[in-house]
């Protein structure tokens, strides 16, 4: 068992972890920037989570900041930083979801990827075993082949 932990926890993993989840970052956020933001904005009302106000400065907001951390995650360049800010998104997004089906209030669709049918549930599995496979990860990033190690003149050679 310690040694599946060791591989999920090693560089050729967090290579694995940071192309994954920073290449669905950059997906998500891409599919929703090429949609107008009152579609995303519409989405972010259904959940009865925040103020009606705030929808539409989210909607445009959210998908940026998707963009610059999955992007950073995805070269790996200040991976940590990246990483953290990847999985404070997936853990809000989670206790949003979370939050929504207990009060009868979440969509059928998460609105996380538009076009991409998604329930809330899916969507929780999903970011619960990102935010794992985040906390596996962490320890061996910035992995292989990671701008993090180029600038500091290495990268991981085992």
């Amino acid at each position: 068992m310690s040694r599946l932990l060791g591989a999920l926890g090693g560089p050729w993993s967090a290579l694995f972890f940071r192309l994954a989840v920073g290449g669905f970052f950059v997906a998500a956020a891409l599919a929703k920037l090429a949609r107008p933001a009152e579609l995303f904005a519409a989405q972010i009302r259904s959940f009865g989570l925040a103020p009606e106000a705030w929808a539409l400065p989210i909607a445009r907001a959210l998908p940026w900041v998707e963009l610059f951390s999955g992007g950073r995650l995805l070269a790996g360049l200040f991976s940590g930083a990246a990483a953290l800010a990847v999985a404070v998104q997936l853990g809000l997004f989670s206790a949003a979801l979370g939050v929504a089906l207990a009060a009868g209030k979440a969509p059928e669709d998460c609105g996380c990827i538009p076009g991409l049918q998604e329930s809330p549930g899916q969507a929780l599995a999903r970011d619960a075993a990102m935010l794992a496979w985040a906390a596996l990860a962490a320890r061996a990033l910035p992995g292989r082949l990671a701008v993090d190690g180029w600038l500091a003149g290495s990268n991981e050679e085992d």
